[in-house]
């Protein structure tokens, strides 16, 4: 559901039809509106392969965030399901490229493999990420309003996966990522 639209929106991911060809495969992210009464399709957006983790909703900037499989760009719509993309050139966050700035070597190959999440407010966003390839496993921050990556840490050599991420609040004040690596377990991102 997606909070802070003006009726309630429910994100559906709609997977191709039995046996669609790679020119055709018709996956959809579909927002369906609940008017009260009614329901109808608010809107509907093409996807290039199925969507592998939930969408990430952000209330505050009203923008939605998705990932689609084998994929290394993030995806970001506004709420009428409009691609807006990333402030520098408003298409999809290329994660290659912003690693690659930050001085990562050997992404060329790195695509997104877990769940996103993230934490907004009204002067700060970050979304986290994570990506695997020739590089290894590495979570990321990003700051979606700026286009740009907060920080980048690898994961431990035999994480494959983010299998959920979650966010605790220091008692020194601010947020620690937390992600539950697929072999590693739970890792805090936090200095002491």
């Amino acid at each position: 559901t997606v909070p802070g639209a003006a009726n309630p929106l429910v994100l559906v991911h709609t997977p191709a039809d039995a046996g669609a060809t790679s020119a055709r495969k018709g996956d959809r992210l579909v927002a369906i509106e609940d008017q009260g009464a009614t329901y109808r399709v608010a809107w509907s957006v093409k996807v290039d392969a199925p969507i592998g983790v939930a969408p990430l909703i952000d209330a505050v900037r009203q923008r939605i965030y998705f990932a689609v499989h084998g994929d290394s760009a993030l995806h970001a719509l506004d709420f009428t399901g409009r691609e807006v993309g990333s402030p520098v050139d408003g298409k999809p966050y290329d994660l290659r490229a912003l690693l690659t700035a930050r001085g990562v070597p050997n992404v060329n190959d790195a695509t997104l493999n877990g769940h996103i999440v993230g934490t907004f407010t009204a002067t700060h966003q970050t979304v986290f990420l994570s990506m695997s390839g020739a590089a290894g496993q590495l979570v990321m921050g990003l700051d979606p309003a700026a286009g740009t990556l907060d920080w980048v840490t690898p994961m431990a050599a035999q994480d494959g996966y983010t299998a959920a991420w979650t966010i605790a609040i220091r008692s020194s004040g601010g947020n620690c990522p937390v992600f539950v690596g697929s072999q590693s377990g739970i890792n805090v991102l936090c200095p002491p």
